[in-house]
């Protein structure tokens, strides 16, 4: 008799990524932890850099921004993503748990999530899997 899969073990389909980070040391973590559920990620550690991946990547499902990505902090990033994206991409911003002001902005430049880092794979997981 074949085994059913155990509860909650069902994967997301995978996703493809943009995660803009300043960390590098985070960055590489959340990639890896992504990586792990399924997901492919194309980090970047400046505000312009992920632009010019993002004009150059087509296939990019998920904008995961920090709210201070060079180039671009808070509502100045998520504004210049969606003039660039003319797409239906999902546009997340990463703030620290004590910027009350980060979140706020983040909702009011037009993010469809604010997350409060650290952020893990299991915490975009309710989000990507409607990707």
């Amino acid at each position: 008799m074949p085994q059913r899969p155990a509860v909650g073990a069902e994967r997301t389909r995978g996703a493809w990524i943009l995660l803009g980070d300043e960390d590098e040391v985070a960055a590489r973590r959340l990639e890896k932890d992504l990586h792990s559920h399924g997901h492919r990620v194309t980090v970047c550690h400046s505000l312009e850099e992920s632009l010019d991946s993002l004009a150059s990547n087509s296939g990019i499902q998920v904008i995961l921004l920090s709210d201070r990505l060079p180039g671009g902090e808070g509502v100045k990033g998520v504004c210049a993503v969606r003039a660039v994206d003319e797409s239906s991409c999902v546009v997340l911003m990463m703030a620290a748990p004590s910027d009350d002001e980060g979140l706020f902005q983040g909702y009011q430049s037009g993010a469809d999530m604010v997350l409060v880092q650290p952020v893990y794979g299991h915490d975009l997981d309710p989000v990507l899997r409607s990707v």
